[in-house]
């Protein structure tokens, strides 16, 4: 059976692509990345405007969890949870990167996936 996005999230290929090609953002390993959602999808309607990369323990770390993993520069093996204001500043720092860097064709495919977002929004609320 097909899955449906929830109504008014915002699915956008080519941003979760820019995304995983970037290095992570809690411990800058090398791409490719995961895309972790903020706030997270059970949290209510997330958009994949709103990812930040990160690898596998960065993930966990952005979830909440302290991950035991490869020492950082100070020599640490522990690492504590990303804060959920420093991620809310990394996910608008990225789309903002991509808005001002990205080629104008993906930028392009980026604004017509976003108006597609608002477009389910207003019908679905219409509807309801």
């Amino acid at each position: 059976m097909p899955s449906f996005p929830k109504s008014g999230s915002c699915e956008s290929p080519t941003y979760l692509s820019f995304i995983r090609g970037l290095s992570c953002y809690g411990c800058d390993s090398p791409p490719p990345s995961s895309a972790h959602h903020f706030p997270p999808r059970g949290r209510g309607v997330t958009d994949d405007t709103s990812t930040m990369p990160v690898c596998t323990p960065c993930h966990q770390r952005a979830h909440g969890i302290t991950v035991a993993g490869r020492p950082n520069h100070e020599g640490r093996t522990t690492w504590t949870p990303i804060a959920e204001d420093m991620q809310e500043a990394a996910v608008d720092s990225y789309f903002r990167t991509f808005m001002s860097e990205a080629p104008q064709i993906q930028v392009d495919q980026v604004i017509r996936d976003l108006a597609r977002r608002r477009a389910d929004r207003v019908y679905t609320s219409w509807t309801e």
